[in-house]
């Protein structure tokens, strides 16, 4: 399996702390209840934490499945510290759609791919505190249209998408963007019909 995260951020908090190794319940993957509700204690703080946190998906599954990672892939625009994997590899906005596309076809070479998006990687910053789409609309389907391909063609395994509205600075420009990100995906109307 190879993971690809798609994010402003690296989400590895924790890398060295990894609580995970000696909280961690199988439990924890029976249900998205059980993931969602997972906690730890520090006594000497009187405080409870989530186990499995936004800003903890990348040290997490480093901790408990590294093993069965085998390429690490991150497009990312540098944000927190980056993990401790020595053989991470990197992609830029611009090698991005190809390296999706040319990934997407099922071959007997590749490992199927995790794919997990974080939407304020396509937002930026501006200097009133706003954030703003960051890449263009074309650019956003070419993502969409790809990430299509792979999960038809069955070579993507899973693909998350987080909003994000507190790192895009609004649920309005979050959904915006994850439908932009979404528009060729044959299924669309069934998952708009769903959306809250």
């Amino acid at each position: 399996m190879d993971f690809l995260h798609i994010d402003r951020h690296y989400d590895a908090l924790w890398d060295k702390a990894r609580p995970w190794l000696k909280h961690y319940k199988p439990i924890h993957r029976s249900s998205l209840k059980d993931f969602r509700e997972a906690t730890f204690r520090i006594e000497e703080d009187d405080l409870d934490l989530q186990l499995y946190r936004w800003d903890t998906i990348v040290s997490a599954l480093l901790t408990l499945d590294e093993d069965k990672i085998h390429d690490w892939i991150f497009a990312t625009a540098g944000e927190g510290m980056a993990p401790a994997i020595t053989t991470r590899k990197y992609r830029t906005p611009r090698e991005l759609p190809a390296m999706l596309r040319s990934t997407a076809p099922v071959n007997d070479e590749g490992y199927p791919l995790i794919v997990d998006i974080d939407i304020d990687y396509f937002t930026h910053l501006e200097d009133d505190g706003s954030y703003k789409q960051l890449f263009s609309d074309k650019y956003i389907h070419e993502l969409g249209t790809a990430l299509c391909e792979g999960l038809s063609d069955g070579r993507f395994e899973v693909v998350t998408i987080a909003l994000s509205p507190t790192t895009t600075g609004s649920w309005q420009l979050a959904e915006q963007l994850c439908w932009s990100l979404l528009d060729k995906f044959p299924c669309l109307p069934i998952l708009r019909a769903g959306a809250p």
